[in-house]
């Protein structure tokens, strides 16, 4: 929740210009399931024992108690993916009430596949994928079958803001969009 609240704070502030967010989640991070421990300990932050958590997502009994209805085990991945699902879906929520959510860009892309890190040398790591959405400039449901890396954030960003990636920078990443 922590980091969701500090996004939609940053979102807020700047609404009335461009911006660039970078949000990167550690949930699903850290020792085997560390982050479904973190979930019986709400109030405990790096900051020390808070009263109450923030009211942006769904709140953790009620969403556990979701995820065994839907049949998945709340212990498993399933339900660390289906967390930050909700999350994102704050961050949707809130520049759709802004009145934004149809001209932001917005890139969602994990770090390595489901095996962990080391995934990033398997044939897994190749197959997740990396969504955009930008409904204004990106047409729903494009797909697009190439492999695509970090490296392509950075001319996808400039080739967004309308401009030309300068002759004498090399970089080794395309423009998405």
């Amino acid at each position: 929740e922590w980091t969701t609240v500090a996004a939609l704070e940053f979102i807020e502030e700047n609404k009335d210009g461009p911006f660039y967010l970078h949000l990167c989640s550690t949930l699903l991070h850290g020792p085997d399931r560390s982050w479904r421990k973190s979930m019986d300990h709400p109030l405990v932050t790096g900051e020390g024992e808070v009263q109450s958590l923030p009211e942006v997502m769904t709140p953790r009994k009620e969403f556990l108690k979701t995820i065994t209805e839907k049949g998945f085990d709340p212990d498993s991945h399933v339900a660390g993916e289906a967390w930050i699902d909700d999350s994102l879906g704050a961050i949707f929520r809130k520049l759709k009430e802004l009145g934004i959510d149809d001209n932001t860009l917005v890139i969602f892309a994990p770090d390595h596949g489901r095996d962990g890190k080391a995934s990033v040398f398997s044939h897994g790591s190749c197959q997740v994928p990396m969504i955009m959405r930008w409904p204004t400039h990106v047409p729903a449901g494009k797909v697009y079958r190439q492999m695509v890396s970090s490296m392509d954030i950075y001319p996808t960003l400039v080739g967004a803001a309308g401009l030309k990636m300068p002759e004498e920078q090399h970089t080794d990443g395309i423009n998405l969009l």
